[in-house]
């Protein structure tokens, strides 16, 4: 084999990695969007998603009066985390029997669960 069939190979494997990368993201959004589809929430960046309007400990307080049950937090288009604020919307995640997932933190305003 020669220099130049190595370097094609190498090319075809690294832009099917890509390819499968983003079908796999697709998949994901489409998932989280699916999910969070019926908790509305404040609007989203393209890229950043809404994380990037966060920049003081007021924003989340302020969300939490806007949406006072729960509303989803993006960070960028791929990753996606539920926040609950409601003690109604809570109990369930807190009561239920079993094991309890890492992702479960409690905070100040509410329940901050990890999609």
């Amino acid at each position: 084999m020669d220099l130049s069939r190595i370097w094609h190979l190498a090319i075809v494997f690294c832009l099917t990695c890509v390819l499968v990368k983003v079908i796999q993201l697709h998949r994901r959004r489409q998932e989280l969007l699916k999910v969070l589809s019926c908790f509305p929430g404040p609007p989203t960046h393209w890229l950043y998603g809404n994380i990037s309007e966060t920049t003081g400990p007021w924003i989340g307080k302020n969300w939490s009066l806007l949406y006072p049950f729960a509303f989803p937090l993006w960070f960028g288009n791929f990753s996606a985390c539920l926040n609950i604020t409601h003690p109604d919307y809570a109990k369930p995640l807190l009561a239920r029997a079993g094991k309890k997932k890492k992702g479960i933190d409690i905070w100040l305003t509410g329940v901050h669960v990890h999609c």
